[in-house]
């Protein structure tokens, strides 16, 4: 089984794009390998603006309120209509690990809507086949990386030379969207008409922040020049699923988890979506904003007489 503990985005200068045969996206899963690989090297240098933005003020929603970890709904006044109650155990940890290899600030965001169905689900507690039927469906969910500067203020952003490990809530385990962007300027605009917003932020937005010192903190650590620091993870919730614009200035990367605990509420005929999955890659197809690599670490991944399968996508330098 193709089962991670953690993918490592890595930034260089350059980087290795390859395909499964798919246009639109460069999709690299556990059980298959690249059928093409393009190589562009030595790119050129370039300068990635930054503006490390404050978490904004108010982002202090309980996160249970923000999204589902195992027990009640979010909103116990107003569940989502398809959540099934009962289910009291937290969905198993997945991690990520994101690593800035830049010398300037980078801007992780990870997006999703929680859309996805998986249509030869039979279980009749979940008539609407969600892989997630515990969250709002078509909602707008984010986590964006930070950390604790000198000051002692809550900072969106990854610095340069710096390393975060988080776990990943089930709300951003389907079709989940990474975006690193390179200019925090308008990240968190304030609001205002002619305000530029291309990350189409919502001041209305639930939002709450784990810090790596909280007690069972989403963030497990964060290391600046190798040197420890508080890091944190601001989650966001907005009803309306804006996504963000293809003019803003981040390169997209992708991920998906499955895992058996998908089976409380997802039963196949034939078991393909409910094993241990971790899915990913990097598209180039939309923007050419920064060299990412991704990969797999300290995982197993059977494919048949190849004992050690390539597991990086994106870069050709690991």
């Amino acid at each position: 089984m193709f089962a991670p503990k953690a993918f490592a985005g890595r930034l260089f200068r350059e980087y290795r794009s390859h395909s499964r045969g798919n246009a639109r996206r460069d999709r690299l899963r556990g059980t298959t390998s690249a059928r093409f690989i393009a190589q562009v090297s030595a790119l050129e240098d370039r300068c990635l603006m930054s503006a490390d933005p404050a978490v904004p003020a108010n982002s202090n929603v309980p996160l249970d309120r923000i999204f589902w970890n195992g027990g009640g709904p979010t909103n116990p006044a107003s569940p989502p209509p398809q959540f099934i109650a009962g289910i009291n155990q937290a969905p198993p940890v997945k991690t990520i690990t994101i690593t800035n290899a830049s010398d300037q600030t980078i801007f992780p965001i990870l997006r999703g809507a929680n859309t996805g169905r998986l249509p030869t689900n039979t279980n009749p507690n979940n008539p609407q086949d969600l892989y997630n039927p515990q969250d709002y469906v078509n909602q707008e969910y984010r986590a964006y990386i930070g950390y604790v500067n000198t000051s002692g203020q809550q900072t969106l952003g990854l610095p340069a030379y710096a390393t975060i490990t988080f776990a990943i809530p089930l709300v951003f385990w389907d079709s989940e969207r990474t975006y690193i962007a390179t200019d925090g300027q308008d990240l968190i605009p304030a609001p205002g008409p002619g305000v530029q917003n291309p990350f189409h932020y919502d001041a209305t937005s639930d939002r709450g922040v784990s810090l790596s010192t909280d007690p069972n903190s989403w963030v497990h650590s964060l290391s600046i020049g190798g040197a420890p620091a508080t890091g944190l993870v601001m989650f966001y919730h907005a009803t309306t699923p804006q996504g963000i614009a293809l003019d803003a200035p981040a390169q997209l990367t992708e991920f998906t988890i499955r895992d058996p605990y998908l089976t409380n509420w997802l039963t196949e005929p034939i078991v393909a979506e409910t094993t241990v999955e971790f899915n990913y890659d990097v598209s180039y197809v939309d923007s050419l904003t920064a060299p990412v690599a991704m990969e797999a670490i300290n995982v197993p991944v059977p494919i048949p007489n190849q004992p050690n399968p390539p597991t990086m996508a994106g870069s050709g330098r690991a």
